[in-house]
């Protein structure tokens, strides 16, 4: 009696674990990686009948967990699909087996655990892929470095000799500008106040102060021109105000 109990609960065991094979197909993208790139493990269901399933991946201590997504349960064309993506990045190279993969697999009334083969991925060496690279880099470097040593050099020494000509470019360039600058800001100041006080709004002459980059202009000044060229609201009195305090500084 006993054997009997053994064998028949040996059997669905078996049956249990193919049926897990037809219901849930599982694969990694890609199988060949880097470290610190990003792998993909799949699982998706189709079946005639209604089931859903929730994927279970152990910790693994040489990646690290990214992100998982479980799309929604669908019928279509008689069958119900799902499918899960968990995405995790190897910490260094080796070979490895994911295994102790499973499902919990619903089915309405009844839930099980169905286990999953195992995954292998191959982690390569960053060293081991620049070992490969290594002689035949050296020698284009080489070639490289031997063929344009020359127009380095003469490439260092005209930059040297266009910096000295831009620096003694710079240190003698006149200085006028920023006086004569001064004097038509102060000049314009003059006219605009004599204009603001006949009544007139000379927007023209406004912006014309306002263009000017080395003009000495407060930051009230400023704003009270801005305002009188192009505000509805035109600060006449404010503007004459801070226009003779200018004027007379």
């Amino acid at each position: 009696m006993r054997v009997a109990k053994f064998l028949f609960i040996f059997l669905w065991a078996l049956s249990a674990l193919g049926r897990s094979d037809d219901l849930i197909d599982l694969w990694i993208e890609p199988s060949e990686c880097f470290p610190g790139d990003v792998i993909e493990i799949h699982a998706k269901m189709e079946h005639e009948s209604y089931a859903e399933f929730e994927l279970n991946v152990p910790v693994y201590p040489n990646f690290h967990y990214v992100a998982s997504t479980r799309e929604p349960l669908r019928y279509n064309e008689g069958l119900y699909t799902q499918k899960s993506v968990l995405r995790l990045q190897p910490i260094e190279p080796g070979s490895f087996e994911l295994d102790g993969i499973s499902v919990t697999l619903n089915e309405g009334e009844k839930e099980r655990e169905l286990p999953l083969p195992a995954l292998k991925v191959s982690v390569l060496s960053y060293a081991a892929e620049d070992s490969t690279n290594e002689l035949e880099t050296f020698a284009l470097a080489e070639e490289v470095a031997s063929r344009t040593s020359g127009v380095w050099l003469a490439t260092v020494f005209l930059g040297i000799v266009l910096l000295f000509v831009l620096i003694a470019v710079f240190f003698r360039r006149p200085k006028a500008s920023l006086v004569q600058s001064d004097s038509e800001g102060a000049n314009s100041m003059q006219e605009l106040l004599e204009g603001l006080e006949r009544g007139e709004i000379p927007t023209a002459l406004i912006e014309r102060l306002l263009a000017l980059p080395e003009a000495k202009i407060s930051d009230a000044l400023r704003g009270a021109m801005e305002a009188m060229a192009y505000s509805k609201h035109k600060p006449r009195q404010q503007l004459i105000d801070l226009l003779k305090v200018e004027v007379k500084g």
